[in-house]
């Protein structure tokens, strides 16, 4: 079976649908499918060696009507199967307006082109309430449901997704599937061990805290900061190690963050990485003790950050809340504490520090809860039934 998988930007840029597009296409491809990565043109592409047998094509400059255009009569001409498209409003145009990408499904369509199974990673944003918000909240329902109209099959990540989805298009609903993205960095090395920095460290050494990601506004970098104050004035010996470039993808918010450190006084003990390649990106997450996933809305299976603090079988301190997931908050895989508020994780954190075989038992449970349900040899066996059933008779 022949399969495109179109992402406008795919690594080397930073980019956590790209990377999901990248993963996504080696797993399919290491299950007998000829998969090629349909982008844009003038980016350089990841090491051939590092793609395997995926190919690369870079068909489009632009994804407006035109650029649609040329991009439905190349798969066309290609004779894909099965058109995977990875969609993000905010990707394919300013403030999430693309309605251009939002129409390439039906473009398909109407020309008897592939099938189209889209991959919908953010159905609205998490914006300030105001008329513009308003207006592009309608604007990406609008989008979906052309999304919808056009594709054979629709996958959402995550559980308030579905509902919302379901919920606003009713017709359409038997067309929607969840299924959660996957770690968009895996361990090096053995991928089966669980065997984190947690799993060593006696309760007298210093803790390394950790968080992973490129500072989106629902992450809650201060609380992990209030966090680490706490548990400093506890007496306990913890650090905090920032993965992700925040201050290049959001620099405003970065420097209100290290006027919070300098005002908690925790100058020394915050590490903030910037950019780094994905193997130093598993070094270090392989040295953290316990990885916070704090969020203001509780944590979804939309964040390749927490996926990947899974794959390193990381003890993980996440938060609850109304968008959470609840076979994610439910699954006994992390320890689940209260959004907003910073002393319930301080809590849950010290009493971790103190207490080494809770840690064992969460980094086992949490590479246990991976392997069985997110791991890339998991999830590609989902998405590849689900493009089968397109192309039965």
């Amino acid at each position: 079976m022949r399969i495109a998988i179109i992402c406008r930007f795919l690594p080397p840029a930073i980019n956590a649908v790209g990377e999901y597009a990248s993963h996504l296409a080696r797993a399919l491809c290491r299950k007998g499918m000829r998969v090629s990565l349909v982008t844009s043109t003038g980016r350089t592409s990841e090491p051939t060696e590092a793609m395997g047998p995926v190919e690369i094509h870079r068909v489009v400059s632009s994804w407006g009507w035109a650029g649609m255009s040329r991009l439905a009569h190349f798969l066309r001409s290609q004779r894909f199967d099965v058109v995977h498209f990875q969609f993000v409003p905010q990707m394919y145009g300013r403030w999430g307006i693309a309605l251009p990408a939002a129409c390439l499904p039906l473009l398909l369509r109407a020309r008897a082109g592939p099938q189209v199974l889209t991959t919908c990673h953010e159905l609205l944003s998490y914006r300030p309430a105001g008329l513009r918000n308003l207006f592009l909240q309608r604007l990406y329902l609008l989008q979906a449901f052309l999304l919808l109209r056009g594709s054979a099959r629709l996958i959402v990540p995550t559980e308030w997704q579905e509902r919302l989805a379901c919920e606003s298009f009713p017709r359409y609903a038997a067309k929607i599937t969840r299924i959660p993205v996957g770690a968009n960095v895996l361990p090096l090395g053995q991928e089966g061990s669980a065997l984190t920095g947690s799993a060593r460290k006696p309760a007298t050494d210093p803790l390394r805290l950790g968080t992973f990601g490129t500072g989106h506004p629902w992450w809650r970098y201060e609380d992990a900061l209030i966090v680490l104050k706490g548990l400093r004035d506890e007496g306990l010996p913890v650090h905090l190690v920032c993965i992700g470039d925040i201050a290049g993808t959001h620099p405003t918010r970065y420097q209100k963050l290290r006027n919070l450190e300098r005002q908690l006084g925790l100058t020394g003990a915050v590490q903030w990485t910037g950019p780094i390649p994905a193997h130093e990106v598993s070094r270090l997450l392989r040295s953290v003790d316990v990885f916070l996933a704090l969020q203001d809305r509780g944590i979804t299976a939309r964040s390749t950050a927490l996926m990947a603090a899974f794959a390193h079988g990381l003890p993980i301190v996440a938060t609850d809340g109304p968008l959470a997931d609840r076979w994610l908050t439910d699954s006994g895989a992390l320890e689940v504490v209260e959004p907003g508020n910073p002393a319930s994780a301080q809590a849950a954190i010290s009493s971790l520090a103190r207490n080494p075989e809770r840690r064992r038992e969460l980094a086992d449970r949490s590479r246990s809860f991976y392997d069985k349900n997110l791991s890339w040899e998991a999830l590609s066996a989902r998405i590849l039934e689900v493009t089968r059933s397109l192309t039965s008779p």
